[in-house]
């Protein structure tokens, strides 16, 4: 699914990956997420697309995740280049029950209690590539920094994706236990 507002210009490059084992959702001390990229997408415009799918509890939970073509490397000499900030940069997009699974997933994982939560389509992000270098998803592991809603202090909130596309998988890591909370709101309906 392409970006809201990005015109495609030509049918997009699509590579879909063999099926292999699907990574589980992982806990560790800050309660990380890996999902499996099964396909992606390379539109005309540099925007990217891709396809994720994930276990918890024996369901499998996924989403749809799209770059804005616009990020470039956000940091320059060691200092962070303020114009690397992308708003609408990443876009998190609902595979409909499998979407509110993974998102119900979160929310039990990080100890919550919510339930029945139901995915956001289109819960877009300000991004900043945590890259020096040109970003090329098709030749390295790209850390991208996430901030939720950055103008209101209640719901504001980090996170960082990690997309490896030669291994085929999406991590999802938070930056601190606090903003557990802003990161749910900014991919539910009715959180």
């Amino acid at each position: 699914m392409p970006m809201l507002g990005v015109k495609l210009y030509k049918k997009p490059v699509c590579i879909k990956f063999p099926d292999t084992e699907i990574p589980n959702i992982c806990d560790s001390n800050m309660s990380d997420f890996i999902l499996k990229i099964n396909a992606y997408h390379k539109y005309s415009d540099g925007t990217y697309s891709f396809d994720t799918v994930g276990k918890f509890d024996g369901n499998d939970v996924g989403l749809n995740l799209s770059i804005n073509s616009k990020l470039t490397a956000g940091f320059a000499y060691d200092s962070v280049r303020k114009k690397s900030f992308c708003q609408n940069g990443v876009a998190f997009h609902s595979y409909g029950k499998m979407s509110d699974l993974f998102i119900n997933a979160i929310s039990k994982i990080y100890g919550l209690q919510r339930y029945n939560l139901i995915f956001k389509d289109g819960a877009s992000f300000t991004a900043l590539p945590m890259e020096s270098n040109k970003i090329e998803f098709e030749k390295r592991r790209i850390n991208i920094k996430l901030f939720t809603n950055y103008k209101n202090l209640d719901e504001y909130g980090e996170v960082y994706i990690y997309i490896d596309l030669p291994r085929h998988v999406i991590e999802v890591r938070e930056k601190d236990e606090s903003y557990r909370i802003s990161f749910l709101k900014a991919l539910s309906l009715n959180y």
